[in-house]
């Protein structure tokens, strides 16, 4: 982890989730960002669990593992090296959904955000997809576009951690205005965008 092209930390999935940051930096938010990036990495190339843990006592590497979604499975003594001396490490579990739970796809620009859909997005997809000049240049959406197939188009491709899913296109102000997806990765390892 580097900041103004100086290290200040660093993090890592081998196997298990482990990251240090420099105490000048802590309470910034900096490695919750950077825990996020790499866990997010880790559910794109991998499905089994991701592991990591805390010693005890350690408020605030178990806010962020916390924050990420992970859940304690077994507290055990560990000896490490840089003080010979036994303490309880607190061992924890994330699974891709419960990952997906606490870490929403959530993007934002200097203009727009990109999130996942919800519920309540269905009546504007039905209008803004279904528009008469919109749904010919799509694969995959009727004019008009009934509210029940719009609820089974978002259901299909919601954001799992990996390409194959939708997000709604919205302004700073919430108001939806449009999707991008992007599409499973094919065998050649290329994938396929869609917009509207």
């Amino acid at each position: 982890i580097e900041m103004d092209g100086r290290m200040i930390g660093s993090i890592g999935c081998k196997p298990d989730l482990g990251y240090w940051l420099d105490q000048r930096f802590h309470g910034q938010g900096i490695m919750s960002e950077a825990a996020r990036a790499v866990v997010a990495w880790y559910f794109g190339h991998h499905d089994e669990d991701l592991v990591s843990g805390h010693f005890m006592g350690n408020i605030g590497s178990r806010t962020i593992l916390r924050g990420l979604g992970f859940t304690d499975t077994h507290s055990e003594d560990v000896v490490p090296p840089a003080t010979g001396q036994s303490v309880k490490l607190q061992r924890m579990k994330l699974t891709r959904e419960q990952w997906l739970t606490a870490c929403p796809l959530y993007i934002e620009t200097d203009r727009l955000s990109l999130r996942e859909f919800g519920p309540q997005d269905h009546p504007a997809w039905s209008r803004i997809g279904g528009d008469p000049t919109v749904a010919p240049m799509l694969m995959s959406v009727t004019s008009p576009w009934p509210i029940s197939r719009v609820a089974g188009w978002v259901d299909a491709a919601r954001y799992r951690g990996k390409p194959g899913f939708r997000a709604a296109i919205t302004t700073h102000d919430a108001t939806l205005i449009g999707a991008i997806g992007l599409g499973p990765a094919r065998a050649d390892g290329s994938a396929s965008m869609m917009y509207f």
